[in-house]
């Protein structure tokens, strides 16, 4: 495999172009070691030995990655990708990651919703979820299932008991007679990507909880 061009990528390390126009980053020395050089070719042996070298450097920045927080299959490739390390190498560690429970989507959808639905609409939580790689009809699954079990903490995430918690935080009951006051709570709602229908609706079943 032909190497095209090396350039600097930081002080410590080279971003390598090889001729399928894929590039790989290895450190000064490396190039040194395996013998690279601009216009030159990596042998079959040497590429193996560097691949293998990169999947484990891939694998201990993926763990770090996910030391303090989960992360979804897109987020973790996203972060590989913008290293760039090859797609086989972003394979074995995704492959690694799932073998040991380190990621999974369905979780980290059920976590989310449950953390964002205090405070947003589905459609934005939907949204969100759909930009860190979840898919659509997983987000469908995780509430069907929630349903099916009762579970409680992710039901909850329907528009009208959000919306109630939004109501509460602002005092909702204190100020609804003023309607400068009932205004601002309206387009603070409003905000959060909830529609007119559903914050009246909500406000009016909150209203007669209150006082009843």
């Amino acid at each position: 495999m032909e190497i095209i061009k090396i350039t600097d990528y930081k002080k410590t390390r080279k971003k390598i172009t090889l001729e399928d126009n894929s590039s790989i980053l290895l450190y000064n020395n490396e190039l040194k070691k395996y013998g690279l050089e601009e216009g030159g070719r990596i042998s079959e042996d040497t590429y193996l030995i560097i691949i293998k070298v990169l999947k484990s450097r891939a694998k201990e920045r993926a763990l770090y990655l996910i030391k303090n927080s989960d992360k979804t299959e897109k987020m973790i490739r996203d972060k590989l990708k913008m290293s760039y390390y090859p797609n086989e190498v972003i394979d074995y560690v995704v492959d690694y990651l799932k073998s040991y429970n380190f990621i999974d989507d369905k979780r980290y959808c059920r976590s989310y919703i449950i953390a964002k639905s205090k405070s947003k609409s589905m459609y934005h939580i939907t949204m969100e979820l759909k930009n860190k790689g979840i898919d659509k009809e997983l987000i469908k699954e995780v509430l069907e299932e929630a349903n099916e079990t009762d579970d409680d903490a992710v039901t909850s995430i329907t528009a009208e008991h959000a919306i109630k918690k939004l109501l509460k935080a602002r005092k909702f009951e204190q100020k609804y007679t003023d309607s400068k006051e009932k205004y601002k709570i309206l387009m603070y709602i409003l905000s959060k990507g909830f529609s007119y229908d559903d914050i009246n609706d909500a406000m009016e079943s909150y209203l007669r909880e209150f006082s009843g």
